[in-house]
């Protein structure tokens, strides 16, 4: 009998680890070993109440696919100042989205809903991800940035 999955059963099926300094849970899907294929990766990531997808930038397009749990807020800023607020879920007739795009060179940070328990989903980056590719954001550096978003980064910042 196969019990009620739970972020820490996850965890161990998928073998994730923790992703930092960003947050939340990853397992390579594409490339699993060796080298990176230039043309695109894709891992799981899983994010929980404790673990959130602190504000970061990609040099690459990403794509998220929400595959199952409970549903995610994630905010974009753009380099103009610009901020975007998304649902990734499964209600799609709810008006949360089962996949987003965040473009090369945009701000990015996910977390749960309030109350949520997980949320597993594929991230695909495109060219593939690289340590190089990834700025992580930093709270008074992003202020600096973009005026007016405390709340908001304060919501999305680690650290």
């Amino acid at each position: 009998m196969v019990g009620k999955l739970t972020a820490e059963r996850l965890i161990t099926l998928l073998e994730l680890k923790p992703l930092l300094p960003e947050g939340g849970f990853y397992g390579k899907i594409y490339p699993h070993g060796g080298s990176i294929h230039r043309g695109v990766s894709a891992i799981y990531y899983l994010i929980t109440p404790d673990s959130f997808s602190s504000f970061h930038q990609l040099t690459s397009d990403e794509v998220w696919h929400f595959l199952q749990g409970d549903a995610l807020e994630q905010v974009q800023i753009y380099p103009d100042g610009s901020v975007r607020k998304y649902r990734l879920g499964s209600d799609i007739h709810g008006g949360e989205s089962s996949v987003t795009i965040v473009p090369a060179d945009v701000w990015q940070g996910t977390r749960l809903v309030p109350g949520g328990e997980y949320a597993l989903c594929g991230c695909t980056v495109n060219p593939a991800y690289t340590d190089k590719c990834y700025t992580h954001g930093v709270y008074d550096q992003l202020l600096e940035l973009f005026p007016g978003t405390e709340e908001l980064l304060a919501q999305y910042c680690r650290g």
